[in-house]
């Protein structure tokens, strides 16, 4: 028997039984799972709350054999008044439907000013892959997944292996042609879109010599292909044929596409994703039985709201029963002494002092959802602590990179990053010294130092409550933690857990009332401030000098450095767009920074020269970056120093006395600069 520790509610003899549970699968099919940099494989682990892809911990030997489908189609646009409908109507779902609009947008935009108007016909071939899925009773676990349950470990497996698993993908090859050409009259072109249509690849290079007839000369003339392909799976032999400049070669093509969407060895793998089929790790039978899910039953207090009630004359239906002091009724065996926190009433007592907690066997539904639900939510906790720590490395990066830029081209305007979907015209241009400014306002790395601060409380002061509250450990006498309750108890009710602000990017934990608020990588956007009066909720060590327990960070410092970065923020940013950005942003954004060729307007320039000519002495104006600089050289290379003419050479001064007065001197210069 296995009794889980609890001081507030008694978990008993703890068990489980998932024999004959259900679970429904999720399907996946929009732009969460078709992102090119992601890799959706058979077995493979997915979050659907942050998704993301974990491990693969599902070992796929065999699979289901797929299903197709095929489609060819032509779409004529010739004659259309309202392409963009049209294209909607007929093309929406294809993956070169955004290529197809911005061309047919650009070609009639640019034809309507002249008399020999340019027309389209779009070409679609697409085959779409289905029901390749994993064959479960063929598919074990890997051996490192299998000893992380057998030591039920379940945060490491949820980290490792995530809350689901694909278990079925669905892919979709297509290839895409534009055919443009020039026609005086919109019924010749209208007739050469007929025959094209009429045509098809399938029927051979002969069905294409319509186009050799005299009325289509000039379109013949005219005429160019072009090809997008999507989920390919090319070879040498005939990849070539992919490029067509007539109707023959594009016969070729497009028979080439098909044999590699059909012929391919490995076709079933090949294509791009278009959906996937998830499925909790809790509906696989062998993550059951690795998990030693049938071996203990778990055993919780009934809910209050189950619990029978006296009747009006305060009587228990069954004379056996007692009343407690809330008028509910059970066996005295089942009377509960919050006093004790035990299960001690005897004959005598008075049962108007205790409380009804009959304890029940939790049902394995529920037990099989906590372990679903609680699996979700480490990953999002997870994901959570590793985009901090990941926001702290990139943040210390970029700070190295933008001041390695040398001075000189300080105004250049900065790159966005290549992930990033930038419209320069809505977007603001950002320079080097205005990312300089932001991300390291005072030239000391405050805000990196501070950022990391902000970390290392959020961790203490939620996410590692927020997990033993998870497993109990929290809870008794002893530092254990119990993998049941981790089953027993879905996440969101334990308050440790429920402080869902925490969950988001650039909080930091709040002080005063518990929970988070904005932190400093919301920069002047909106970072919230300290106060030295509400202090409650920081995170306490002990000082064993002083015997007291304090905050391990002053909140008098922290205010104090916040106060020198917003001033520096408000003194040289001029930009209204880049002033109400947050600094995460400019980060996610600019970094790693590279420069254009670009500089941003002279009037921004004037105005951020002015403000770091007579900078307040705390900002990251180049003066003060240039004093720094010269104070550490000086410091690092004694012997340079002794040549420099601001050494006081006293009459019999040793040379080392002139070096330790000239350190001293040094340290005084860098005080005086902060």
């Amino acid at each position: 028997m296995l009794y889980l520790k609890s001081v507030l509610i008694p978990i008993g003899l703890v068990a489980l039984h998932l024999t004959g549970i259900q679970g429904s699968p999720y399907t996946i099919s929009d732009d969460r799972i078709r992102s090119l940099d992601i890799t959706p494989v058979l077995g493979r682990g997915y979050s659907i709350m942050t998704n993301q892809f974990h491990s693969t911990c599902l070992m796929v030997d065999e699979t289901t054999t797929p299903s197709y489908n095929y489609e060819y189609k032509i779409t004529d646009l010739t004659r259309s008044t309202d392409y963009e409908r049209e294209l909607e109507g007929s093309l929406s779902s294809s993956f070169g439907y955004f290529w197809v609009k911005s061309q047919v947008d650009y070609q009639y935009k640019s034809s309507t000013k002249v008399e020999t108007k340019t027309h389209m016909v779009v070409a679609t071939m697409r085959i779409e892959r289905y029901y390749s899925s994993v064959r479960e009773e063929a598919s074990p676990l890997s051996d490192s997944a299998k000893e992380i349950l057998a030591r039920q470990d379940y945060v490491g497996f949820f980290k490792a292996c995530g809350p689901n698993y694909v278990r079925g993908i669905r892919r979709a090859q297509e290839v895409t042609a534009i055919f443009s050409f020039k026609s005086a009259t919109v019924e010749l072109a209208s007739q050469f879109a007929v025959q094209l249509n009429r045509a098809g690849w399938f029927r051979g290079k002969s069905s294409y010599e319509f186009a050799s007839k005299a009325k289509y000369a000039s379109i013949n003339e005219s005429l160019s292909i072009n090809i997008l392909g999507f989920g390919l799976g090319l070879n040498q032999e005939g990849s070539q044929t992919l490029v067509a400049t007539s109707l023959e070669e594009y016969n070729d093509a497009i028979k080439f596409a098909f044999k590699s969407f059909t012929q391919n060895e490995e076709s079933h793998e090949i294509g791009m994703v278009y959906g996937i089929e998830v499925v909790p790790w809790v509906n696989n039978a062998e993550f059951q039985v690795s998990a030693v899910l049938q071996d203990d039953f778990i055993q919780l207090p009934l809910p209050a709201q189950l619990i029978q009630k006296a009747d009006v004359d305060g009587n228990c239906k069954d004379e056996t029963y007692e009343k407690d002091k809330f008028n509910k009724c059970c066996e005295s065996g089942q009377l509960y002494n919050p006093a004790t926190a035990d299960y001690d009433f005897e004959d005598g007592d008075d049962p108007l002092t205790y409380v009804c907690r009959p304890i029940r066997n939790l049902d394995g539904a529920l037990v099989k959802d906590n372990i679903s639900t609680n699996g979700e939510f480490v990953a999002r906790l997870d994901t959570a602590l590793r985009y901090r720590h990941n926001q702290l490395s990139t943040l210390a990066r970029c700070i190295q990179y933008i001041n390695a830029i040398p001075d000189r081209f300080r105004w250049n305007v900065l790159k966005p990053g290549d992930s990033v979907k930038y419209d320069k015209a809505i977007e603001f241009s950002v320079s080097v010294e205005e990312l300089k400014r932001f991300i390291d306002p005072m030239g000391d790395f405050k805000l990196l130092k501070n950022i990391g601060k902000e970390m290392d409380e959020w961790i203490q002061m939620y996410y590692v409550p927020c997990l033993a509250a998870l497993f109990g450990s929290n809870i008794g006498t002893l530092p254990d933690v119990e993998p049941q309750y981790f089953m027993a108890y879905p996440w969101y009710t334990h308050d440790e857990c429920m402080h869902l602000t925490c969950l988001s990017e650039n909080m930091r934990w709040d002080r005063d009332n518990g929970g988070c608020v904005p932190g400093l990588n919301y920069g002047p956007a909106g970072a919230s401030g300290y106060d030295d009066n509400a202090d409650e909720e920081c995170y306490k060590e002990y000082d064993e000098r002083t015997d007291t327990e304090e905050c391990k960070y002053s909140a008098t410092e922290l205010q104090d450095d916040l106060s020198g970065m917003d001033e520096c923020w408000d003194e040289v940013i001029v930009q209204d767009g880049v002033k109400g950005q947050s600094a995460d942003y400019l980060v996610d954004h600019f970094c790693m920074p590279e420069i254009t060729g670009y500089k941003i307007d002279q009037a921004t320039i004037d105005t951020m020269e002015a403000a770091l000519a007579s900078p307040t002495g705390k900002c990251n104006s180049t003066s003060r970056r240039r004093k720094l600089a010269s104070a550490r050289t000086l410091k690092k290379d004694d012997v340079d120093v002794l040549k420099m003419e601001d050494v006081d050479m006293r009459a019999g001064d040793s040379g080392v006395g002139s070096i330790t007065n000239l350190k001293k001197r040094v340290v005084d210069k860098e005080s005086s600069l902060d």
